[in-house]
């Protein structure tokens, strides 16, 4: 499928009718040298293209037909920053706009992580497309404006990782990506590394093959060796995921367009078959795919549009029967997939999380990994992008993680596609550090778990036994001095004005409610959207869809503007006396996914890990005497934002 921009980009491919030689144009060597370089730039051999184009410009000087040519393909190089100079050149030779040198101006800037000078750039496009009223190609400038401003609002938060490109061991020259791990001792990974092409100066992509690595006694992985066992074909082929025990490997083939195949794996492939089921389909392309650890539910990504297609590739689900079939196969529909391309998708049973890659707005340039995480019913939650560093302006794909690692591919600086490996910054489980059963601790403030509350279309009636209601009665009756706003949204059918009204009244309701089931009026704020500020964009949807993505737009979301102060509660196993069980109390400050060694070096602050939640946590001693625990917590509230009092419950049988 070609996009917008690249539609934009074809109207212009041999982009030069439209500017004037400043030399004689009947210089017959001139032409000739830049005809060549065009027939070079039409098969893609961007290198020979621009011998011929710098020949023709040491004869006509600054000609702008030849910088304009030589800028071009300088991009096409994914030489951005020798491209700049020389299209910025290009732009003052005209008093008229060239929407072509603009725009790979701007793509060019964007990649160098010059933002705002690419938002400005971006702009001047759109600009001269609204004047020409032409509509291909905006929404792919406008995402380019977008991902510039979303890179600018995450740049401060970088998740703290150490990546490294994998040596020549497993990159080269050429493309790797797709690396999957068995046991942190061998590795899968794709590469195209054939050289010898059938057409003189023509420049292809090779096929895709399957690579094997293995670790050696120096912990280094050993040189990569094509994989045997039928698994390469002579067309594309790639590993895509690994069974839980490791002795299946999925993998894409070309035939059919474009099939998900497996292999048993004991050292060797056994010859591959297609998968059971419907998942597979003859017309269209299913080019990734991810199993969960019990092989009952997996994860693809195709382009089919014979059920809801948001636009180009989507995330699909399917599910295993007891007879090893794949069927039940429906999209995830708006709030995981986009307008845009999804793919390389990889589910991990330790973060209960579906990891993919995006080239969505909400990206800051090119693919990015996503992640979209479980509520605790086991219900995806909307996409998130991962973050920076993972992130960058070039395409990010085929994320993998096990454990605080994880590999995944990006062309990032060199336009070199290389596997790399991320370290997140946090140590590994040790029993020592388990210092205290999370499940012995009942905690008092869960804001965190708070969820929006959704309504059926035209209405604004409260479910009152509904979990995400009791939840958040739950909670707040158990909080005190907390601020809380409710906002009200609906979706867009209708008039307008009903809307506005009916958002407010889903506000208002709900604090009714609310306070009719013992919360304090005094923390609830209310305000209201109505369809003006939509959680997911129907525009775009097909009718099966839009029941769904409209129904994720009719709801109240709930802020937390101040976290305030928990109540203590305590929960005494049945059949105790008073003074039977001498209740203990702590205060707890929680930190995300790595150490706090300053925080543990504090007076009476003891580190644990949980393994279970992946995460670090740091509290007081526990203490009979609540006046010490909360001189402890006004400590810590001074110096932390997440502190919180618990209660460690008496063992049962005390």
């Amino acid at each position: 499928m070609i996009n917008d921009t690249a539609k934009l980009l074809l109207l212009g491919l041999f982009f030069l009718s439209d500017i004037a030689f400043a030399q004689d144009k009947t210089d017959p060597d001139i032409l000739e040298l830049i005809e060549k370089g065009d027939k070079a730039y039409s098969r893609k051999n961007f290198a020979k293209a621009m011998d011929f184009y710098k020949l023709a410009g040491k004869e006509t000087g600054t000609d702008p037909a030849v910088e304009k040519r030589i800028g071009v393909t300088l991009f096409k190089m994914g030489k951005y920053s020798n491209a700049v100079p020389v299209l910025k050149s290009v732009r003052t030779m005209s008093d008229t706009t060239d929407i072509y040198v603009d725009y790979y101006l701007a793509v060019s800037l964007h990649k160098l992580e010059q933002y705002d000078e690419a938002i400005s750039m971006y702009k001047s496009c759109l600009d001269y497309i609204h004047a020409k009223s032409i509509d291909t190609g905006k929404e792919e400038i406008k995402k380019g404006i977008a991902q510039c401003k979303f890179w600018k609002e995450i740049s401060n938060s970088p998740l703290d990782v150490t990546i490294t490109r994998l040596d020549t061991s497993i990159n080269t020259e050429k493309p790797e990506y797709g690396a999957k791990i068995i046991g942190d001792s061998l590795m899968f990974f794709t590469s195209r590394r054939m050289d010898v092409f059938p057409i003189p100066d023509l420049i292809l992509k090779p096929d895709e093959d399957i690579y094997i690595s293995h670790r050696g006694t120096n912990n280094k992985w050993m040189p990569a060796e094509k994989a045997g066992g039928k698994v390469n074909t002579g067309m594309n082929n790639a590993v895509l995921d690994i069974s839980a025990d490791g002795k299946q490997v999925f993998l894409y083939n070309d035939i059919n367009a474009g099939d998900i195949l497996v292999s048993g794996f004991n050292g060797k492939f056994s010859l591959p078959d297609t998968l059971k089921g419907v998942l597979n389909t003859e017309a269209f392309t299913e080019s990734a795919f991810t199993v969960n650890r019990a092989a009952d539910r997996c994860y693809f990504v195709s382009n089919r549009t014979d059920m809801a297609n948001l636009g180009g590739k989507d995330i699909f689900v399917a599910d295993r029967n007891a007879k090893g079939s794949w069927e039940n196969v429906r999209n995830l529909g708006p709030t995981i997939n986009s307008q845009f391309n999804e793919g390389f998708v990889f589910w991990s049973d330790e973060d209960t999380a579906l990891y993919f890659s995006s080239n969505r707005e909400k990206s800051v340039g090119g693919y990015d990994i996503f992640v979209c995480k479980t509520s605790p019913d086991g219900e995806l939650l909307p996409a998130k992008n991962i973050g920076l560093p993972i992130n960058t302006p070039f395409d990010d794909i085929s994320f993998f993680k096990v454990g605080n690692k994880a590999w995944y591919s990006t062309t990032y600086r060199d336009n070199k596609e290389d596997v790399f490996e991320i370290r997140f910054n946090y140590e590994v489980y040790n029993p020592q550090w388990d210092t205290t059963s999370l499940e012995g601790i009942t905690r008092i403030d869960e804001f965190n778990v708070i969820e929006n509350i959704y309504f059926k279309t035209g209405s604004n009636s409260i479910n009152t036994r509904d979990s995400a209601f009791l939840n958040l009665v739950d909670v707040l009756k158990k909080t005190h001095g907390a601020k809380l706003r409710l906002s009200g949204h609906s979706d867009w059918i209708g008039n307008k004005k009903i809307n506005d009204r009916l958002s407010f009244d889903r506000a208002v309701n709900l604090a009714k409610k609310l306070v009719e089931n013992g919360v304090d009026p005094k923390i609830l704020t209310l305000d209201f959207f109505g369809e003006s500020n939509l959680q997911t964009d129907t525009s775009f949807v097909n009718d099966s869809l839009k029941v769904v993505a409209l129904s994720k737009n009719r709801y109240v979301d709930i802020t937390v503007e101040k976290q305030g102060t928990p109540y203590i509660y305590v929960d005494k196993p049945e059949g105790l006396k008073n003074n039977s069980c001498n209740e203990k109390y702590g205060v707890m400050v929680y930190i995300s996914d790595k150490p706090y060694k300053s925080l543990s070096n504090e007076d009476g602050i003891i580190e644990s890990y949980s393994q279970k939640d992946n995460r670090y946590y740091y509290h007081s001693e526990l203490s009979a005497d609540i006046l010490e625990t909360g001189s402890k917590l006004d400590l810590l509230q001074k110096i932390h934002k997440d502190v919180y009092i618990f209660t460690r419950s008496c063992p049962k049988g005390f």
